[in-house]
């Protein structure tokens, strides 16, 4: 049994398609058939169900490619542990999230006073959605995973960063702009409006309003941002927002015309909340850099939950 062969078994066991996986990796689909024949043989068994051109992993193969990916994982440790060892806290960190940089300016003040004090480190921060984000950790392709959404297993460890208050953005026109504190029940015959580059916000408007024991009418989901807030400020429904989004927004330099016309109301549900945590795998090794920064994340929570939050009255427009 060679590395090679299970580095080929574990991609197509990944895409389960074979001419797929031998585009992938640079070689003819005749040569990885046989790669993956010599593996089967060395085990004794077959690791695909094969029906015509569809192949799918079996309950033999399934095995394989836990004990294969634990191989590579302890192969990265090994390299991490090494580089340690020679360069101290240098390298580089990768940061998956599942919302936009922008919104969180505690994370960008994190990355950005570690960077000061660890210069020979860099630091590569992408954005994904919820799902990609957790295979993303798991497939080793990124260090750490700041989410919003628990993401936790036997392989992977959850740790709460913070807690952020949640509200709507609505028109000063709107009837519900009249009263004073704002329910998920006041919200139940409303027309919601929902920013998909911001899936943790996108995902917690339908889990918020299950939690309220209502199906939302989605008027509008996508990436625009201007449309949503222009839509908002004539009056055709809401959109849930966090308190720091808002507030972000409300102080930017490029303001338009509409967003005087809108306000931001909380939402008085003690489980109108986003719940910041940072995931890592429980089994790999984290260098020096990445430990450094998950502390400094850990720090920055304080920070992050201790910051007095406005009440309604205190932001009411963006005036």
């Amino acid at each position: 049994m060679e590395l090679n062969q299970l580095y080929c078994f574990l991609t197509v066991a990944r895409l389960e398609h074979m001419t797929k996986a031998s585009e992938e990796l640079h070689i003819t689909q005749p040569a990885l058939s046989r790669t993956i024949a010599r593996l089967e043989e060395d085990i004794g068994v077959q690791l695909f169900d094969r029906d015509g051109k569809t192949i799918h992993l079996n309950e033999y193969g399934q095995t394989v490619r836990r004990y294969a990916q634990r191989i590579f994982g302890e192969i990265d440790n090994l390299r991490y542990h090494i580089d340690d060892l020679k360069g101290g806290n240098t390298g580089t960190i990768y940061i998956g999230s599942s919302f936009p940089g922008r919104e969180r300016d505690w994370m960008v003040d994190c990355m950005a006073a570690y960077m000061l004090l660890n210069p020979n480190v860099s630091i590569h921060q992408y954005e994904y959605n919820i799902r990609d984000l957790r295979q993303a950790l798991e497939a080793r392709e990124i260090d750490l995973a700041i989410s919003t959404s628990v993401i936790q297993s036997q392989t992977i460890q959850w740790e709460h960063l913070c807690l952020e208050r949640l509200g709507i953005i609505l028109s000063h026109n709107h009837p519900l702009a009249q009263k004073e504190t704002i329910s998920m029940n006041d919200l139940r015959n409303e027309h919601f409006y929902c920013n998909n580059a911001n899936s943790d916000v996108q995902d917690l408007t339908r889990s918020l309003c299950e939690h309220a024991r209502f199906i939302p009418s989605i008027q509008f989901e996508g990436e625009f941002p201007l449309l949503i807030g222009a839509a908002i400020s004539q009056g055709r429904g809401v959109s849930i927002i966090s308190e720091r989004g808002f507030l972000a927004s409300s102080h930017s330099r490029n303001r338009r015309d509409w967003e005087d016309k809108i306000m931001f109301r909380h939402l008085t549900e003690d489980y109108c909340v986003r719940d910041f945590g940072v995931a890592v795998l429980a089994d790999r090794y984290l260098p020096t850099a990445v430990e450094d920064f998950y502390r400094c994340l850990m720090q920055c929570n304080a920070s992050c939950d201790n910051v007095p939050l406005a009440t309604s009255d205190e932001i009411v427009t963006t005036e």
